[in-house]
């Protein structure tokens, strides 16, 4: 298959830091999304950066909360924080973008640096008005016309 087009989206690269320490923050940030799993819509309102959310966006999330179970939960983390990738990286991928929230560049600095060194025509884009997995869920038609304008520039070469 060929792909034409990419984009990582706020995309967390391999933490490169000893097991141990990834463990410890996964079962931070495990704890962190149970606490707002528990809590609700407040909890996660005093837990985490909600400020460009609205009320029905913060109550959408806690709602999808509810529905996970710890396991899933767990998954997600240990998945996100414990992964490996290949000594060497290939792709004929013509375009990739790298989208990076306006609420979270300082966070994801590590990883854009991994990410300009694997990927080195890469083209990066700061989101405004957006924090971490903010787009897809609360922005749909911004995400899509992005995703769309992706394509299009992949085509193009």
């Amino acid at each position: 298959m060929t792909v034409q087009s990419a984009v990582i989206d706020g995309g967390i690269t391999p933490y490169q830091l000893p097991w141990i320490v990834t463990r410890l923050i996964a079962i931070r940030d495990f704890l962190m999304i149970c606490i707002g799993k528990i809590g609700g819509a407040k909890l996660l309102e005093k837990a985490f950066c909600m400020d460009e959310l609205s009320e029905d966006d913060v109550q959408y999330a806690a709602n999808v909360l509810k529905m996970m179970s710890a396991k899933t939960i767990w998954r997600t983390f240990e998945s996100c924080d414990n992964y490996s990738m290949p000594k060497y990286i290939h792709t004929d991928c013509k375009y990739i973008e790298y989208w990076v929230a306006e609420k979270e560049v300082k966070d994801r600095k590590w990883d854009v640096e991994y990410i300009k060194k694997i990927f080195p025509h890469t083209v990066f884009r700061k989101i405004k008005d957006t924090g971490h997995g903010g787009l897809a869920p609360f922005k749909p038609e911004k995400f899509v016309r992005g995703i769309e304008k992706v394509i299009r520039q992949g085509d193009k070469r």
